[in-house]
């Protein structure tokens, strides 16, 4: 995962481009099969919902459109 080596550059991507760009990264299939909680509510990430990634590490985290969940970033 290339994005997860750079460091200090936020990456934004349009609503028409997230399924290519979760597929590029090999996430597509763990949000899809709601493998991928959100770190705040715990609530399963959807394409619909997801609304941050932030790289930890070999990871990544999501975050909810929950605005009690962004309101923590």
């Amino acid at each position: 995962m290339d994005f997860l080596k750079k460091k200090n550059k936020l990456k934004a991507v349009y609503d028409d481009d997230l399924v290519d760009y979760l597929k590029s990264l090999n996430l597509y299939d763990g949000v899809t099969e709601g493998k991928f909680l959100c770190k705040y509510c715990g609530n399963r990430i959807t394409i619909e919902s997801l609304e941050v990634m932030v790289p930890k590490g070999n990871k990544v985290e999501f975050i909810c459109d929950n605005e009690n969940c962004l309101n923590q970033l």
